[in-house]
């Protein structure tokens, strides 16, 4: 599951997977990330624009969406509880790019799995 992509014909779009045991709900997780984002990202003015059930497995994981304002970038971070585990997956792209399909499949490849 951990793993890093960046897109070949537009390389400021990157895909970072990550994971590891956790013990809460999805809606914990859910304000984990956004404190993480915002703290991990200040320096970058990072800003909350929204967070949505992911839609391709909406009972399962979330999506939240952040502006990283100072290089002109969007955030969008979807996330699921999966058993113990939890599983992040991180893409972020130009603001005003449009989303990669594949990277959204790739997104719900690790976020919608079941444990």
């Amino acid at each position: 599951m951990p793993g890093l992509w960046v897109n070949p014909q537009a390389s400021k779009q990157t895909w970072i997977a990550a994971g590891g045991p956790y013990s809460g709900t999805l809606s914990d997780l859910a304000s984990q990330k956004t404190t993480e984002v915002i703290l991990n990202n200040k320096a970058l003015g990072a800003k909350f624009l929204n967070g949505v059930p992911f839609s391709r497995c909406p009972a399962v994981a979330g999506l939240q969406t952040f502006a990283l304002r100072s290089i002109h970038m969007i955030a969008e971070v979807a996330f699921a509880v999966q058993g113990s585990r939890q599983v992040t997956v991180t893409y972020q792209k130009l603001i005003g790019d449009p989303d990669d399909p594949a990277a959204i499949d790739a997104m719900a490849a690790n976020v919608c799995a079941l444990p």
